[in-house]
């Protein structure tokens, strides 16, 4: 393929991006613009804690843990930071991974 290419069948191509789910990484994005411009949102929910911890535990888990120092640094908890940052309009747009 090359610029000016069309998809297979027609159509258009989508505009995707991988997106950091650390808040203090969605701090940095606008996220109301990138919602809008962008067809597909794939939220990078994995490595959210690591050796460096203090405390081990789940390196994606589903659900804040009871010890984590930073509110946010889970599955749940990325989703809700995208919504309330002005995503909520386009949930439809949001997949995770």
């Amino acid at each position: 393929m090359k610029t000016g290419d069309k998809p297979l069948g027609g159509g258009a191509f989508g505009l995707t991006a991988a997106l950091p789910c650390g808040p203090a990484n969605i701090d940095f994005l606008d996220v109301p613009f990138i919602s809008q411009v962008l067809d597909g949102m794939n939220l990078m929910t994995f490595d959210f804690h690591n050796e460096m911890e203090k405390v081990t535990g789940v390196n994606s888990p589903l659900f804040d843990q009871e010890w984590d120092e930073e509110p946010g640094l889970s599955v749940d908890g990325c989703v809700k930071n995208y919504y309330e940052g002005g995503a909520g309009e386009y949930a439809e747009k949001i997949s995770i991974g």
